[in-house]
């Protein structure tokens, strides 16, 4: 008799140890569960700190919606880019109109800038051309992911669950400190069955953090792919990386624009000038020429 209370006694140490430590275990995982949620959350927040003054984009969107307004943003630049460039190509044409003449040297010098501007703005036009179909081809991926965004309420039953099911948990795990007014036996059975609910807690709860994981693990590799197309996202790993590149590229671009827009505009002025000069030659030479007719009348 003294052997089987020995083996009980022992048994009930082992399950009070065991119900301690999962319980410690199941309290980690749960802050662990948190510290996933609020990681994402400032990953977030400071992606869009980060292109804030560049690209605002709205607190209340997914990493999904925010890719894609990125894209927006950046095409309306373009848009505007393109439009400087065919007001100029008409001022170019009315310029060409205006000092019309029949000079074929005078002629020639026109056509030549001319072409020479409009194949330039025949390739920025080529390239807005595919940036819409580029926008087409991102609409229609975006569609086809919509599943991808259902990811965000099964994160948030995720949530919910293993909170209430930890709550639900600790509230009924039955642990008597006192043991007086139970047997060794009934003990016995409310650890084993304290032991079997915590494992099973531990297990739900490890299984919500991988879900965190790969939650954030899809929505990084989501929103790269999205932006492959229009913006170069290579070695990729973090939100703030990403926002580090899209400013990058963001202003390469913008200056990139701002020189080639400069330049034509510099050709645009030197042609006026030229032309006017040229003009007033002319204009100087036929005063002369009628002049001497004038003389000789």
């Amino acid at each position: 008799m003294r052997g089987v209370n020995g083996t009980e006694d022992e048994e009930l140490g082992q399950l009070r140890e065991t119900v301690a430590l999962l319980t410690a275990q199941c309290s980690q995982l749960d802050e662990a569960n948190r510290a996933w949620q609020q990681y994402l959350q400032t990953q977030a927040q400071d992606f869009r700190s980060k292109l804030q003054d560049y690209l605002p984009v709205n607190e209340n969107i997914s990493l999904d919606y925010a890719a894609e307004q990125i894209i927006e943003q950046i095409s309306k630049e373009r848009q505007a880019f393109n439009e400087k460039y065919e007001t100029l190509e008409k001022a170019m044409e009315n310029l060409q109109l205006e000092s019309g003449t029949n000079l074929e040297t005078i002629k020639e010098s026109y056509v030549n800038t001319i072409d020479e501007l409009s194949q330039e703005l025949a390739v920025m036009k080529s390239q807005c051309e595919q940036l819409d179909a580029d926008k087409q081809r991102l609409s229609d991926e975006l569609e086809r992911r919509t599943a991808e965004f259902d990811r965000d309420r099964s994160r948030q039953n995720i949530e919910r669950a293993s909170s209430n099911l930890l709550q639900q948990s600790f509230e009924e795990v039955p642990i008597h400190r006192s043991g007086a007014t139970r047997t060794e036996d009934a003990e016995l059975g409310e650890l084993r069955e304290t032991v079997a609910l915590l494992t099973a807690q531990c297990t739900q709860l490890d299984e919500a953090n991988r879900a965190w994981q790969q939650y954030h693990e899809t929505q990084l590799d989501t929103f790269k792919n999205t932006l492959q197309e229009h913006l170069p996202m290579n070695d990729i790993f973090t939100l703030d990386q990403a926002a580090q590149q899209i400013l990058n590229q963001i202003i390469s671009e913008r200056q990139d624009f701002n020189q080639q827009y400069q330049a034509l505009e510099k050709q645009n002025e030197d042609l006026r000038s030229e032309s006017g000069t040229n003009l007033e030659t002319i204009k100087e030479s036929y005063v002369n020429a009628i002049e001497e007719l004038n003389k000789e009348l």
